[in-house]
């Protein structure tokens, strides 16, 4: 990895670990105050999941190249996108192990390592930054699944935004 991609990298960690500690100054939800680690962590990965998720979507449709080359064709920014998600996966299991045991939160944690290993790939080497794109893709989905989470920690489930 280029010293540049490490900064990227470690910026990225920086950024996202900054959310949680802001997160506890401002009220949580009363029904979701018992978890409310959970409650950072999930609005801190909503963070993550709408700007690669959006960064990732844009990318391919603004450089289709790397979906016709996924190894070799890549714009610079794209680089970036994926060492700024290594980042986030990082400081999201620093997160998780901080407030859980690694008992509770093993299958997550093997997740992260498996995300980070894959991404770290494509950034120690520089290739394979494409199929990177590809799998950020997945991240539209977490968007949903990151607001039903928030929705069913604050008990509105009843609400029309959730059904």
């Amino acid at each position: 990895m280029a010293p540049w991609g490490l900064l990227v990298t470690g910026a990225s960690f920086a950024a996202f670990r900054g959310p949680h500690w802001g997160l506890q100054l401002l009220p949580t939800p009363e029904s979701a105050a018992r978890d409310g680690w959970k409650w950072r962590n999930i609005c801190v990965s909503l963070m993550h999941s709408l700007l690669s998720g959006a960064g990732a979507l844009l990318g391919l449709s603004l450089y289709p190249q790397m979906a016709s080359d996924p190894i070799h064709g890549h714009p610079p920014w794209a680089l970036i996108l994926a060492e700024m998600s290594v980042g986030y996966f990082l400081a999201d299991g620093v997160h998780m192990l901080w407030n859980q045991t690694l008992a509770q939160a093993w299958d997550l944690f093997c997740h992260h390592l498996v995300v980070v290993s894959c991404l770290s790939i494509a950034v120690w080497s520089g290739r394979y930054v494409g199929f990177s794109m590809v799998s950020l893709l997945l991240e539209l989905n977490s968007i949903c699944l990151h607001l039903r989470k928030l929705l069913l920690l604050s008990q509105q489930t009843s609400s029309l935004t959730f059904t």
